[in-house]
């Protein structure tokens, strides 16, 4: 069985150790395209976390980023939100197919 490894491009992930490690595993190292950080899912979680909890905030200490970074994914996490994440997102499926699926409009 062959593993396909997607990661980005930054220049330690991909060392030669790296490199020969997935060599001798049988894992096939795959580079996500320049510039398409939005491919990385991880990446929407780090933005949110930056926006709701980084952003604008000045803790008193560790502990209180800490704090607010737990109760900021006790939030995400929560049944009622990905609920509303999930409604969300089937409105922008529809509101996109709406988009696409209607019939030019024929010059008269």
């Amino acid at each position: 069985m062959r593993l396909y490894w997607i990661q980005d491009g930054l220049s330690s992930h991909w060392t030669p150790d790296i490199r020969a490690y997935a060599a001798a595993n049988n894992i096939e190292l795959v580079p996500t395209p320049t510039y398409a950080s939005y491919l990385n899912r991880i990446e929407a979680t780090f933005a949110a976390i930056d926006e709701f909890v980084c952003k604008n905030a000045d803790y008193l200490d560790w502990d209180a980023f800490g704090h607010a970074l737990a109760d900021h994914v006790r939030h995400r996490n929560s049944p009622a939100e990905r609920e509303r994440r999930k409604i969300d997102a089937t409105k922008r499926r529809q509101r996109r197919a709406a988009k696409t699926t209607t019939a030019p409009k024929l010059a008269a």
